[in-house]
């Protein structure tokens, strides 16, 4: 069986399945892979049974649960010192809307700024781009859009475009954080 030769497996970003049923079935996945590990090395098909498992996370509340759900009892916790400032913005005044509050936001601003909205579903994120793309014209900024569906070349596009414009908006899933 290839997969009983695994040596290690990395759960990136592992708050996003976590307390999901997609989190629950990664969880029956690993000790299948270590069961199949143990069968392997009953075999003399390879030298260790022990699976190393390695989960990552800049923003897990409860880092003893994660090791305990997906990496087993004898797990090492590793806390990286240092952290980056996040600015969250709440719409000014009245603004209900996203699109009124970000174009209030930028009438309330001096400087270009990079900005990302996420949403919670593909559609959102089209319809938000679209609707951004056409009333913040006066702004002179670049309005991505970025999900999952779209087709791995205008992904990188758009990350690009991050990297080197002073003024861009993204609207996207959770693939940009990803």
């Amino acid at each position: 069986h290839a997969l009983a030769y695994v040596r290690a497996v990395l759960l990136d970003e592992i708050h996003l399945v976590h307390g999901t049923p997609r989190g629950e079935q990664v969880r029956w996945l690993l000790k299948r892979l270590d069961r199949l590990r143990e069968y392997a090395h009953q075999q003399s098909w390879v030298k260790t049974k022990s699976v190393q498992k390695i989960a990552l996370s800049a923003t897990v509340p409860d880092m003893e649960e994660i090791a305990a759900a997906y990496l087993g009892n004898e797990s090492e916790i590793v806390r990286v010192a240092g952290s980056r400032e996040i600015e969250v913005v709440r719409a000014p005044g009245e603004a209900t809307k996203v699109a009124d509050a970000i174009d209030l936001y930028l009438s309330s601003r001096a400087v270009s700024e990079k900005i990302l909205v996420f949403c919670n579903s593909r559609k959102k994120v089209d319809d938000l781009s679209t609707e951004l793309r056409s009333r913040l014209r006066r702004w002179r900024y670049k309005v991505h859009a970025h999900h999952g569906s779209m087709a791995k070349k205008f992904r990188e596009e758009v990350e690009e475009d991050v990297k080197k414009l002073p003024k861009v908006i993204v609207v996207a899933t959770s693939t940009l954080e990803i």
